[in-house]
C-alpha cells in the first residue's frame, strides 16, 4: 500500500482507536469527539491513502485487507509517538487547572493550605476555581477536576472517581453563645437551645448517635443555611447550636472562640470524592494534582458507580482533610482498580 497524499498524524490515531474497538460509539467514548467529527478523520485518511479502510455495518466497522495492513505497521508508531509526547509533557506541569469545588470545601482553612501548596510546587500552574454548590458537567464545561458530596450521582464511563475522606458531624457552638446561654450536659437539654442548620425549612429530626444508641430530636431552627459556609458563619456569630465536621472548627476550638458540645454524639457520616475525566493521557497539570490530592488524603480509595452501602460506625478520622456538608449516611462501596 503507497499513500498518495499526506497522512494527517490525528487522522491515523482516530483510524487506529476505531479499528482497536471495533465501532465508532467506542471511539466516540474515548476521544471525546462527535462521530460526525471522526468520520472526517477517516475520510480525510482514506483519501491520503486512496484506498478503503473500513467497512462500516449498522453496528460494528470491520477492516478492509488495507485497513489491516495500515493499523497493523502503525500501531507501534503511535503508541511510541504518544509515549514521547506525554513523557515529556509530564516533566513540566504548567497552564490553567480548571476546578470546581464544593464552597463548603472552600471554606476550610486545611483545603486552602493544600491548594497553595500545590501552586507553590507548581509555580507554572494557575488555579482558576468555581465555588458552586451545582454538579457541574466535567466534559462539557471544561473542568479539569471536581469536589463532590457522595450524594452526586458519577457517570464512571466517563469520570474517574476517588473518595478523599469521611467523616462524622459534631455539635458546636460559640464561646458568646455558651456564656449567653448555658452550656449543654444532656442530650435532653439540646431541644431548650437555638439551632441553625443545613437544609430546608422542614420540621425535619434530628439524630445523634452514640455506639449502637440513636436519639431523635426535634430542635428550634432560628436560621437555615444552604451549605455548611452559611451554617458556620452563624454559628461563629453565636446565633446557635450548628452540627458540622469537626475539621472546620479546630482553629477556633483551639483557640477557646469555639465550644464542642457532647463530644461523644454524631450525627451522619459524610464523605467527599474527588472526580476527573476518564482520559487516556491527562493534561501533566491535572496529573500532577490529582497525584498530590490523592497523597494529601490519607484515606483515598477509588470508587465504582455505586456508592451506597450500610451506614458506617467508624468514629471520625483525625486524618480527614475534609467532608462535605450534603449529609450522606452511607458509606462508598469497596475500592476497585485505580485506573487513571
Amino acid at each position: 500500500m503507497q499513500p498518495n497524499g499526506r497522512i494527517n498524524l490525528n487522522d491515523l490515531d482516530t483510524f487506529e482507536r476505531v479499528a482497536r474497538l471495533g465501532t465508532l460509539s467506542a471511539a466516540v467514548e474515548e476521544l471525546g469527539v462527535p462521530k460526525s467529527t471522526i468520520g472526517r478523520h477517516i475520510a480525510r485518511l482514506e483519501e491520503a491513502v486512496k484506498v478503503a479502510l473500513l467497512h462500516r455495518g449498522p453496528r460494528q466497522v470491520t477492516l478492509t485487507e488495507s485497513g489491516v495492513e495500515l493499523e497493523a505497521r502503525s500501531r507501534r508508531a503511535l503508541l511510541e509517538l504518544r509515549e514521547l509526547s506525554f513523557g515529556l509533557a509530564a516533566s513540566r506541569p504548567h497552564g490553567i487547572l480548571r476546578l470546581t469545588v464544593l464552597p463548603d470545601l472552600m471554606a476550610s482553612t486545611r483545603f486552602a493550605s493544600l491548594l497553595t501548596e500545590y501552586c507553590r510546587a507548581y509555580p507554572d500552574v494557575v488555579l482558576d476555581i468555581d465555588a458552586n454548590p451545582r454538579v457541574a458537567n466535567l466534559i462539557t464545561e471544561g473542568f479539569d477536576v471536581a469536589f463532590r458530596p457522595a450524594t452526586a450521582q458519577v457517570d464512571t464511563d466517563t469520570l474517574v472517581v476517588r473518595r478523599l475522606a469521611s467523616s462524622d458531624g459534631r455539635l458546636f457552638a460559640s464561646r458568646t453563645y455558651v456564656e449567653r446561654r448555658g452550656t449543654v450536659d444532656r442530650i435532653e437539654d439540646l431541644e431548650e437551645h437555638d439551632w441553625v442548620r443545613v437544609g430546608s425549612r422542614r420540621q425535619m429530626p434530628f439524630e445523634l448517635s452514640l455506639g449502637g444508641e440513636t436519639r431523635s430530636l426535634m430542635p428550634r431552627v432560628v436560621a437555615y443555611g444552604s451549605d455548611v459556609a452559611s451554617v458556620l458563619s452563624l454559628l461563629r456569630a453565636g446565633l446557635g447550636i450548628g452540627a458540622v465536621p469537626p475539621i472546620y472548627l479546630d482553629d477556633e476550638v483551639n483557640r477557646g472562640t469555639v465550644v464542642p458540645l457532647l463530644p461523644k454524639w454524631a450525627t451522619a457520616r459524610t464523605h467527599l470524592l474527588m472526580v476527573w475525566p476518564r482520559q487516556r493521557f491527562l493534561l501533566p497539570q491535572v496529573r500532577a494534582f490529582v497525584d498530590f490530592i490523592v497523597e494529601s488524603f490519607q484515606e483515598s480509595e477509588p470508587l465504582e458507580d455505586s456508592l451506597c452501602r450500610a451506614p458506617s460506625k467508624e468514629p471520625f478520622s483525625r486524618g480527614s482533610t475534609f467532608i462535605g456538608a450534603h449529609a450522606a449516611n452511607r458509606d462508598p462501596t469497596d475500592p476497585v482498580t485505580y485506573d487513571e
